[in-house]
């Protein structure tokens, strides 16, 4: 009959603060990534490694449950799809700024300087208009900026709840073994020190040295 196994080769991914950061199971850097089963018999197997690890196949692999033993299809695409939207609201919101910060910088200003007499006249025909025109279109790249970084916030929290609720991990064979081994080498350390602290082990020492003296006369 095969033995039951402490924990199973199932594993989910927490977080500790930075000031509690130990060292990587696999380089030895600290790190605030920490891996914990999932389902355990006793205590749950735990250690600490780099995120990037995680994305090693050789190291691990993911998988998706919506809940502890609920085997669920893939949740890559939907992931991906999250991604996919990071990117462009990434690309969208830093052309905003870029076009926001070209608007305010100096070189602008000294270029409006220079140009400026040569266009006074024109430009004092429709000066009121061509202020207001500015004003709004400045205000509308800021409200955009706006909306384009919060959305960006949302799609960020939405891909770090998805990661949390559905990725779980299991080890490759050999590191799994190695945890295996890790665990029952500290309980049978466990095991040693009980009996090394239990006195009823070991022969009564009681009336030793009356013995002694009895084997000296």
């Amino acid at each position: 009959m095969a033995q039951e196994l402490p924990f199973n080769n199932l594993y989910k991914l927490r977080r500790v603060a930075a000031d509690q950061a130990k060292a990587c199971f696999i380089c030895y850097k600290p790190s605030d990534v920490v891996l914990v089963t999932v389902v355990s018999k006793e205590k749950p197997d735990f250690f600490y490694l780099c995120k990037s690890h995680l994305e090693d196949t050789h190291f691990c692999s993911k998988l998706y449950f919506e809940s502890v033993g609920a085997d669920l299809q893939s949740r890559e695409p939907q992931l991906n799809q999250l991604k996919i939207k990071k990117v462009e609201l990434e690309k969208r919101l830093f052309k905003l700024e870029d076009e926001e910060r070209k608007k305010q910088s100096a070189l602008n200003k000294l270029y409006d300087m220079v140009t400026g007499d040569k266009k006074k006249k024109e430009k004092d025909k429709k000066d009121d208009d061509s202020t207001t025109e500015k004003d709004n279109e400045s205000q509308t790249n800021k409200n955009s900026i706006l909306e384009i970084r919060k959305s960006l916030n949302d799609t960020i929290q939405q891909i770090d709840d998805k990661s949390k609720e559905y990725i779980h991990y299991q080890l490759d064979s050999s590191f799994f073994k190695s945890r295996l081994k890790k665990y029952y080498e500290a309980v049978k350390s466990q095991q040693r020190l009980q009996f090394l602290s239990n006195e009823s082990n070991f022969p009564s020492t009681k009336g030793l040295s009356k013995l002694t003296q009895q084997e000296n006369v």
